[in-house]
This record gives structure tokens, sequence and C-alpha cells, in this order.
């Protein structure tokens, strides 16, 4: 999912008349999987990054959670995510690879047209599409680390939240559905998309929002380690707005982005914008 990052250094490279060119030859392909697929992506990225502290709000609210409960939910998600993926890889690994090639194709047509609609005529440096067992990899390492850094958590408030979490009111019950329901909607989505040759019918890995969670993990253990439970809630709020804000950002910019490249294509129009002076 192409996602537009203000550039800096030596990640943004300018436009070139090669990019134009393919701009202009894969403009129209690029249009037509948002249209059929791509801006539902980014939408279920949007909905499954939220999903799970929103779980784990409700639960703050109308069932009286503690702090470590909401953040073990949040791990406890991540985990299943990455046993989704598992479930998938086996089944449609090529599907799958033809899908995130597919996504990131569109994604740098759409970064190409933003480069010019934005004045700056750079695109971010991207790269080649990343393989979805490296992104398996990375997710099954994250959650190895999402373990270990709960456990740091506890340093300050002691294990004695932690091990009462499987005791909070309905909390197993809904860790145990939710996984029944991620591994059959995995199962279902994999099989199926076998009837259709790969690249005709997306299906996607999930786990690259893993590493998300660990990464915002890492960098917030200070507020438990700190000031204990209030630490602990405060870093679940700062952690799920951060996820939160950038799966909005994706939700809000990809339409935009779609919208640029079509009324590009549909004018001829790959100059660079003149910027409006300040």
């Amino acid at each position: 999912m192409a996602v537009k990052r203000k550039s800096s250094g030596g990640s943004a490279v300018k436009i070139s008349a090669a990019d134009l060119s393919r701009l202009k030859e894969e403009g129209p392909s690029a249009l037509e999987y948002y249209r059929t697929s791509g801006l539902a992506q980014a939408r279920a990225m949007a909905a499954n990054l939220a999903y799970s502290g929103g779980v784990s709000i409700f639960g703050l609210i109308f069932l009286k959670w503690s702090p470590m409960t909401m953040l073990v939910f949040m791990v406890a998600d991540a985990v299943i995510t990455v046993l989704s993926d598992l479930i998938r890889m086996p089944i449609a690994g090529r599907w799958i690879a033809a899908s995130h090639k597919r996504d990131h194709e569109a994604g740098q047509i759409l970064l190409i047209a933003d480069g010019l609609e934005d004045g700056t005529g750079e695109r971010p440096e991207n790269g080649k599409a990343p393989r979805p067992g490296m992104l398996l990899f990375f997710g099954i390492v994250s959650t190895l680390f999402l373990t270990v850094i709960v456990a740091a958590a506890t340093e300050k408030t002691g294990t004695a939240p932690l091990l009462a979490v499987v005791d909070e009111r309905w909390f197993p019950w809904i860790v145990g559905l939710d996984a029944l329901w991620r591994f059959a909607v995995s199962f279902v989505k994999a099989v199926s998309v076998r009837l259709f040759r790969p690249g005709e019918k997306m299906i996607f890995l999930e786990s690259g929002g893993v590493a998300l969670l660990y990464c915002g993990l890492l960098v917030l253990i200070w507020l438990p380690l700190n000031w204990g439970e209030p630490g602990l809630l405060a870093m679940f709020f700062a952690l799920y707005f951060f996820r939160v804000g950038f799966g909005i950002f994706a939700y809000l910019w990809t339409p935009k982005a779609v919208a640029t490249l079509k009324r590009r294509i549909e004018a001829n129009d790959f100059s660079v914008r003149k910027k409006q002076p300040s």
C-alpha cells in the first residue's frame, strides 16, 4: 500500500522521463486496480489498525479491563494476525506474491502523479515490491519481541496484573472468538483465491502491522517502566493513536491521490504543477 512520505535527503528522487512514460502507460491499469481492489485494501488496512485498540477501549469502558489487559489484547491480536498469515501463505503463496507486487506497482504510479501534483517533481525511492516471505518473517520476529516487551512492562507493575488478565471479564472468550474468526476467514480467502489466476483476485498478508506495533512498543516501553500502571495506559493510547493516525492518513490520502491520477490521465497532463507564490 503506497503512502505519501514527506521525503528528506536521499529518500526522494526527481521524477524522470522514464517515470512519466511509465505513468502514461501504466496509469489506466493502476486506476483499474484501485477501482476494483486498491481503495478497498486501503480501507481494510485502516480498519485493521484500529480494530485491536478499539476492542481494548471497549473493554476499558464497558468491561472495566485494566491497562495491562488492554495491552495484552493488542499483543494477542498481533499474534493472531501472524498465525492467520501462516495459514494463508502455504495455501496461496503465489497469489499473495502477485497481489503485493500489483499493489506496490500501482502505488508507485500514484506516487509519481502525486509528486507532479504537489509541485516538488519528486517521488519516494520505493525500490522493489516487498517479498511476502520477508513480511511474514519480520512479523514472526516482531511477535517474539512483543512478548519480551510486555514482560519488561511488568517490571514496575509486577506480574500480578499480567496473571490476572485471563480472569478479566469476557477476555478469554473475546480472544478465542477473534482467533477462530480470523483463522476461518484466512483459510476461506486462501482457498477461494486459488479459483483465479495469480493477480486477478487480491489477497494480502497483514503481518506488516505487527512490525509497526513492535516499533511503537519499543519506543514507548519507558512509560510503564517509569510510571507503572498509569504508564501502561499512556503507552497504550500513544501507540493506538499513532497506529490509527497512520491508517487514517492512508485512508484519506489514497482516494485523493487516485482522483489526481484519474484527472491527469484524462487531461493528458503530465507536467509538474507550479506552486502558488506565498
